[in-house]
């Protein structure tokens, strides 16, 4: 299992603050990610293959506990940058499926 990023350490937690806050009474300011489980991973490399949209958002949900309708009415961009964090972590997961 090789690596070009092997000896990097992936942070266990990320905070996106979102540009536009969504929900009732605008409750959810931000993303509060964590790294996610072998089993989030799975199923975000099993939805990309048929819709990479649904894939990231289901992503981000799990790993922020932000209901997906939620995340769905989120600033693209905050959603992008949820993503920049956790690529590290699934581009792990696609290589080993597809090793």
């Amino acid at each position: 299992m090789s690596n070009e990023n092997k000896g990097a350490a992936l942070d266990e937690s990320k905070t996106i603050p979102l540009r536009r806050a969504v929900g009732p009474s605008d409750s959810v300011d931000r993303f509060e990610l964590k790294a996610p489980n072998a089993g989030q991973v799975a199923k975000f490399i099993r939805l990309g293959k048929t819709d990479e949209g649904d894939a990231i958002n289901t992503l981000v949900s799990e790993v922020s506990g932000v209901p997906k309708p939620l995340v769905e009415k989120a600033d693209w961009r905050d959603v992008a940058d949820a993503m920049e964090y956790l690529s590290p972590f699934v581009s792990h997961g696609q290589k080993t499926e597809t090793s």
